[in-house]
């Protein structure tokens, strides 16, 4: 949570995405920051990468360029209120509490009752105005409670004040303490199936993201974006390299993105085993203009055009600003890349090749 989300619009829509919460943490010499947060997306697979949106507001993001590190640590269900003491005002690391956090071996600071942590070596830093965008390279992970399930930020709002309309106290300012008192958390360097299996048990809902030009469409299903600013709203999302789709992102075509709602099985099927087939989605697509659709039985939708594209390696990702957003059926429940995966079974294909936007009338 930061100041400006309650006074953002496309905020209150994102928030219809099933998104586990995070804690992310920086340190420098004694100076350490950490704070509650969501804004994190997988970047990259071959290495791994994470990226992460540190509000500006908050002295970590001063701290993660100076130190060129951070962590992620997913929050647990079991125990949600690791960082209470902070959102009380108080430093939540003292000599009587640091048996409750970690320093992993990048110098970052993770809890002890996370699910799951990760360990990151800044690789790219974006300043969007409002946020820092910081893109990691995964130096190692752990799994530090199998038996704990992350928290999904989607229960916090249920639950609590979503957008800060009570009086809370957030961690602008980081604290000092002497890491080495903490004992060390047992991070290793992963592969790239690791990686994905730990990240795994975090929850995030999938989007369908439809992109064009010159005629040509190209349709995939994506978790690997993430809101990232409120002013003005913008998205991130990463395009792998070897889809048609990464060197349209590049000459600035806009895309469109809809929230998946749990009851389109048939939308994941055709999209997931016959991605060259888009002849299969014809009735179930909405035009949005300019080539892009959205799924008229999604959740809500999304449409934003690139203002900045990074080289990350195997993906190009863009930085884009949102022109649109519609509310589909915001009763609707956005689909989990679990629930998915168990709707699709096996043979899920990545779509590399655009098709002709006739195809679709």
């Amino acid at each position: 949570m930061d100041t400006r989300s309650k006074d953002d619009p496309v905020e209150h829509l994102y928030d219809a995405r099933i998104r586990g919460a995070a804690v992310i943490g920086t340190a420098a010499g004694r100076r350490v920051h950490l704070h509650g947060g969501c804004w994190v997306a997988p970047v990259g697979d071959h290495p791994p990468r994470l990226m992460v949106a540190f509000p500006k507001e908050f002295e970590g993001a001063e701290i993660v360029r100076s130190s060129g590190a951070f962590a992620v640590a997913l929050t647990a269900a079991e125990r949600p209120g690791a960082l209470g003491a902070l959102y009380e005002g108080q430093p939540p690391i003292t000599d009587a509490t640091r048996h409750l956090f970690l320093r992993t071996p990048g110098g970052s600071v993770v809890p002890t009752s996370s699910v799951a942590c990760f360990d990151l070596s800044l690789a790219r830093a974006l300043d969007l105005g409002d946020f820092l965008l910081a893109v990691g390279d995964v130096t190692g992970a752990a799994v530090l409670n199998p038996d704990f399930r992350n928290l999904t930020v989607n229960e916090i709002i249920a639950q609590a004040d979503p957008r800060g309309e009570r009086e809370s106290r957030l961690p602008f300012r980081g604290f000092d303490y002497d890491l080495s008192l903490l004992a060390q958390a047992p991070v290793e360097a992963v592969t790239p199936e690791r990686f994905e299996a730990i990240y795994a048990r975090r929850p995030w809902g999938l989007f369908f993201v439809s992109t064009a030009l010159g005629g040509r469409g190209h349709h995939h299903l994506g978790c690997w974006i993430m809101q990232t600013s409120h002013e003005p709203p913008r998205m991130a999302v990463a395009f792998k390299k070897n889809w048609e789709s990464a060197q349209w992102i590049r000459q600035g075509a806009p895309f469109a993105m809809t929230l998946v709602a749990d009851d389109q099985a048939d939308i994941l099927s055709a999209v997931a085993h016959f991605p060259d087939d888009p002849r299969r989605l014809r009735g179930k697509l909405a035009p949005l203009g300019e080539g892009l659709f959205a799924l008229r039985d999604g959740v809500a939708s999304f449409v934003a055009r690139p203002t900045t594209t990074l080289d990350i390696g195997e993906a190009i990702l863009a930085v884009a600003d949102v022109e649109g957003f519609e509310w589909l059926r915001p009763g609707a429940k956005n689909v989990t890349h679990v629930e998915a995966g168990a709707m699709v079974g096996l043979g899920w294909r990545e779509p590399e090749a655009g098709f002709p936007l006739s195809d679709l009338t």
